[in-house]
């Protein structure tokens, strides 16, 4: 008979088909009680604290990203069998899995070893591989998200968040657990499915070690950890933890994906590395996509400091060995322009080839796949603005009558303002429309706000990368900073 504490006053008795026999825990999202159908099937039903009210829209919302929850792949996850709604609360009627969570495993028993570690290692990959097939993002992996069953790792409350994302307790909220956070997720960067590669490395470093690679102690603490230094992964064994450390990057682009992963670890030992690819399947409100126009990069110009752009180029290098996409005229006349403008003497046709290849298409997820290509769109520099735009002339190659080229603006990187906040004595930072637009530093208790305003940005930006004409800019609302070269 399952582990289950009896019901307290006010517990529902009945939810939808099922009958209430217990409760078997609480969290942050909502009370899970145990359930029994008219059959006697056992199930796990969780009553979510979230209210959608009357509003119409919030239950569409609602049903339409449980229906998708609902085709995810049944193994190596609790099937979401049914949801519905207790007055204005939302409830979800899942798979019973009979055993504790990985936190109550490792907690009691101590880290996982060798084979028994490289089993929880692959059925999580092979849950996230399912979960990103069908175009959902967890958001929330963690060691109390994954329960040892009899047959193996199952992960559970995948597509909450997404499906509560429009309702009023998950507004202005940052989603997810800080010590297996992304730093995507610490700085309003872009959402995709990178950032379960990131919390799935963490979770299972945590299996392995008993503590997360980043510590779980004070949060500020932890989201500067995770922004600016590299994780503990002591103890250990290669090649399992090379595999960690790159799903552990502070770039989702340099992360492999699930099913990278899910290749190189049932290929053990021998495995060698994936190159990093693109994960594209950006999250509703997140910025941009991976899948948005490439332009071809210079030779010598490298890293993360020397990515070129223009006004309407999106973020990212194309991932090496990434299947090619047609870019067609657009990617061409693009090679041209750039080309023109550096090399004067250099015929034509030598300019329409480009030197980055073509982005990373997206996962064949239902979602992910109505997602067309879009060209993020870089805001007018505000009025007053005075950073400096010196002219650079290519050093001279022999040909006669070199053209100087203009100041051309260059994207240094991601702001991750997170780190800037907490370095001011805040806990993280936040695009929010009201009172005006913009980036705040937020602290959780009496949310309490600092709006950021375009000095203060420009100093963020030069806190981070130390240079003196570093200055920022808005990209879909993600903090990104950049310099004329």
């Amino acid at each position: 008979m399952p582990d289950a504490q009896p019901l307290e006053p006010g517990d529902p008795v009945r939810l939808g088909a099922h009958r209430i026999t217990g409760r078997i825990g609480e969290g942050g999202q909502g009370l899970v009680y145990l359930g029994e159908s008219d059959s006697g099937d056992l199930v796990a039903i969780k009553l979510l604290h979230a209210r959608l009210g009357q509003d119409p829209v919030a239950r569409d919302d609602f049903a339409r990203e449980l229906e998708v929850a609902k085709r995810v792949a049944r193994f190596c996850t609790a099937q979401v069998l049914d949801f519905g709604m207790s007055g204005s609360r939302p409830y979800i009627v899942s798979e019973y899995v009979p055993g504790p969570s990985l936190q109550q495993l490792v907690t009691t028993e101590g880290p996982r070893r060798d084979s028994a570690l490289e089993r929880l290692a692959i059925g999580m990959a092979t849950a996230l591989v399912a979960l990103h097939h069908a175009g959902i993002v967890h958001r929330d992996l963690k060691p109390q998200n994954v329960l040892i069953g009899p047959d193996g790792p199952r992960v559970i409350d995948f597509g909450i968040a997404r499906a509560l994302a429009g309702t009023s307790t998950m507004t202005s909220k940052v989603v997810g657990t800080p010590a297996y956070m992304a730093p995507e997720q610490l700085s309003a960067g872009e959402l995709g499915l990178a950032l379960d590669v990131f919390a799935w490395a963490s979770t299972v470093a945590f299996a392995a070690t008993g503590r997360p690679p980043f510590g779980n102690d004070a949060i500020p603490a932890i989201i500067n950890r995770i922004l600016n230094l590299d994780p503990l992964l002591d103890g250990i064994e290669a090649p399992l933890r090379d595999l960690l450390a790159e799903c552990l990057s502070k770039d989702p682009r340099r992360r492999p994906s699930a099913q990278q992963i899910l290749d190189r670890l049932v290929r053990g030992r021998g495995g060698a590395p994936h190159a990093p690819q693109s994960h594209a399947a950006p999250l509703p409100g997140g910025a941009g996509g991976d899948d948005a126009l490439r332009l071809p990069s210079r030779t010598g110009e490298a890293g993360a400091s020397g990515r070129e752009t223009t006004p309407g180029a999106a973020d990212g290098a194309p991932a090496p060995g990434a299947p090619k996409r047609r870019r067609g005229t657009r990617a061409m006349v693009v090679s041209v322009s750039v080309a023109a403008v550096v090399v004067g003497g250099i015929a034509l046709r030598t300019a329409l080839v480009p030197t980055g290849g073509a982005s990373a298409s997206r996962t064949g997820s239902p979602q992910a796949s109505q997602v067309s290509a879009t060209t993020t769109e870089l805001p007018e520099k505000p009025a007053g603005h005075t950073t400096p735009r010196p002219t650079v002339v290519e050093p001279s190659t022999g040909d006669p009558s070199p053209t100087p080229s203009p100041a051309r603006l260059v994207e240094v990187g991601p702001g991750n303002f997170t780190a800037y906040c907490v370095s001011l004595g805040w806990e993280w930072v936040e695009y929010r429309e009201t009172p005006k637009p913009g980036a705040y530093c937020v602290i959780r208790k009496g949310d309490k706000t600092m709006y950021l305003s375009q000095s203060r940005r420009d100093a963020g930006c030069r806190w981070r990368y130390k240079q003196p004409g570093v200055f920022h800019r808005f990209k879909n609302k993600s903090n990104y900073c950049y310099r004329y070269r």
